[in-house]
């Protein structure tokens, strides 16, 4: 890459072309409090820049483009944008929960420890249960009374479609989880209904509902510490808010005010 003369005889006079005409801006901006007036520029920070940006044809370009940068955000933060602008705030709300909480993690249990804890929570890790049914849309209404039919007559007179092996969660995103709750109560093998989904209403026979057994932890346990290190993690991060709030003074209304035992402040 090749810079303009410019740059290797008087840099300063590039610099300071572009800051005085950011000067004739911020002169006309409100008063502020002191910011850095030190900006220091680097041929690496220019080579680094070109490549950020193509659209930077010289050394030259690229040394007023920093230099505009740098005072644009000097100016700011004497001002106190990022104390009042709400999408610098969120910018760094983001970058703090990336930098600090992402970081904290738990360590590893041995083997009694993830044991005891599978022995209190295996339960939440059986597998869904599977249905498996063949049901007659008898209309699309979702709202109103339902028909009062008999549903072994109504059923002999259409034909059904057969759901194979589905899980509750997928019933539930398609037909909704009171059609999935009034399924699992179903007598299988019989015509019921009508019942009610966000489809439509429906006659409905339960062939086979496979409620599967929670698995011995030798099988489970990679899921089981997936599962532990997620809530270990969620208690050492709610540990990291509640040491970061012990160095403020906070007040509600002007009452000092403690953040909870659990979860952020």
């Amino acid at each position: 890459m090749t810079t303009s003369p410019l740059i290797h005889r008087a840099p300063l006079v590039v610099m300071l072309a572009a800051g005085a005409a950011l000067f004739a801006v911020v002169s006309l901006w409100p008063d502020r409090d002191p910011c850095p007036t030190l900006v220091e520029v680097t041929a690496e920070d220019l080579v680094l820049e070109q490549l950020r940006d193509p659209s930077l044809s010289s050394a030259d370009d690229a040394l007023r483009a920093i230099v505009r940068r740098e005072l644009l955000i000097n100016e700011a933060v004497a001002r106190g944008l990022h104390l009042t602008d709400p999408t610098v705030r969120r910018r760094l709300i983001r970058l703090m929960d990336w930098l600090v909480w992402s970081h904290v993690t738990a360590d590893e249990p041995d083997d009694d420890t993830l044991r005891a804890w599978y022995a209190t929570h295996g339960a939440a890790l059986r597998p869904e249960a599977r249905y498996t049914f063949r049901h007659i849309l008898l209309s699309r209404q979702t709202r109103g009374p339902l028909p009062e039919l008999d549903p072994a007559r109504a059923a002999s007179d259409a034909s059904a479609t057969l759901v194979d092996g589905r899980t509750a969660s997928q019933l539930t995103d398609i037909w909704g989880a009171p059609f999935v709750a009034a399924l699992a109560d179903l007598e299988p093998g019989t015509w019921s209904g009508p019942l009610r989904s966000a489809v439509g209403t429906h006659l409905v026979q339960l062939i086979v509902l496979e409620r599967p057994e929670v698995p011995p932890f030798e099988e489970a346990r990679d899921l089981a510490l997936d599962r532990w290190y997620d809530e270990a993690n969620r208690a050492a991060r709610a540990t990291a808010w509640r040491d970061a709030a012990r160095r403020y003074t906070i007040t509600v209304d002007g009452q000092r005010y403690t953040p909870p035992t659990g979860g952020t402040p």
